[in-house]
């Protein structure tokens, strides 16, 4: 499973020391990494975007790695905190990321709006979110 965070600029914070939990990393790994632990996951990499808008073309590091990662097979869940800090790109990057996710087996899930895509109907809201947040 993989966890794919955006921080926003006025959260910075500096990187907690390697002995601290994943939870203290980012405000938003605390319910994504409970989630998870509560579902059997374990978390294998987390991915950072500091400071890098999912609307704006700009080079996005870390969510090129977690959709490379989820689309190759290499993890079995991409897991986000919500769908609007994966990408604001609308349904043309989202549903692609969806179609190459599903292909694999693999499934997104977004916590703060209760979603996973091993459910049908995610997919649908998934979609609709997505372009709204692009609005």
């Amino acid at each position: 499973m993989v966890l794919r965070l955006r921080r926003q600029r006025r959260n910075r914070h500096p990187p907690p020391p390697p002995d601290r939990p994943l939870r203290h990393l980012d405000p938003a790994a605390a319910p994504s990494s409970a989630w998870a632990e509560r579902n059997g996951l374990t978390v294998r990499k987390v991915h950072i975007d500091r400071g890098r808008s999912g609307y704006k073309n700009v080079s996005r590091k870390g969510f090129d790695a977690a959709i490379t990662a989820a689309t190759a097979g290499v993890v079995g869940v991409l897991i986000v905190w919500k769908l609007d800090r994966l990408s604001r790109k609308g349904i043309g990057e989202v549903g692609k990321a969806l179609d190459d996710i599903g292909r694999v087996g693999g499934r997104l899930v977004s916590v703060m709006d209760g979603l996973d895509t091993k459910n049908d109907s995610a997919r649908v809201t998934i979609e609709m979110l997505a372009e709204l947040a692009h609005c």
